[in-house]
């Protein structure tokens, strides 16, 4: 017999939106972040990518110290890169980066990405905006966004723990195709009770005043 309790639940994909949401404000994200998360999260699911398993490893990795994974700027004549002396940087603040400042055409090197397969949303968000291929290589791994902002070729290997990401613009127009959407998004047991428990961060503990204040009261409104 099937013990179901250990069964790989399938979330919808608003569901796994909130969860992501919640546990990466748990984890100490801002709400406007943790939003861009939970929409991340959302577009990679919608895709049948592992959204729960990217940020599972993300959040097991990042320490709470949110700042020392946020990418600093240097440019080079070659292009831009995004680093952060000694640690890695965190894929949902890459991407919010690179989406406010919007696609320009130079290549984009961000050193020690971890799960960077969190990064294609944001990077999907650009090309389209800017109608523009990308080519996204990481440490022999390579993949390819077109113009409509939907992936060309396969993520395999993208959802390494740590990569250190090239972005590039090519001359890609995609090809007008249906795209079949997933409806469900499979977390495993493991990854549930992780993400879970960095939601649960978010909780307010019970105290005497809220406790005073459940129930109807002393008001019958009936």
């Amino acid at each position: 017999m099937i013990d179901n309790s250990e069964a790989t639940r399938q979330l919808s994909i608003g569901e796994l939106d909130s969860l992501i949401l919640k546990a990466c404000r748990g984890a100490g994200y801002s709400w406007g972040l943790s939003q861009e998360a939970g929409r991340a999260a959302a577009w990679l699911a919608l895709r049948g990518l592992s959204a729960a398993g990217a940020f599972v490893t993300l959040l097991q990795q990042i320490d709470t110290t949110l700042i020392s994974h946020t990418p600093e700027v240097l440019a080079q004549p070659s292009g831009i890169r995004l680093s952060r002396a000694g640690n890695g940087l965190c894929p949902v603040m890459t991407g919010a980066m690179l989406s406010d400042f919007g696609w320009s055409g130079e290549k984009v090197v961000a050193e020690q990405v971890y799960s960077p397969l969190i990064l294609i949303p944001f990077l999907a968000a650009s090309a389209k905006g800017a109608n523009a291929g990308l080519a996204v290589r990481g440490d022999g791994v390579q993949l390819v966004i077109g113009n409509d902002g939907e992936l060309t070729s396969g993520s395999a290997g993208f959802d390494e723990s740590q990569r250190t990401v090239e972005i590039t613009a090519m001359n890609y127009v995609s090809e007008s195709e249906e795209i079949k959407f997933s409806r469900r998004a499979p977390v495993s047991p493991a990854e549930l009770q992780i993400l879970e428990s960095f939601a649960h961060l978010t909780y307010v503990p019970a105290s005497d005043q809220s406790r005073s204040g459940a129930g109807a009261g002393l008001t019958d409104n009936d």
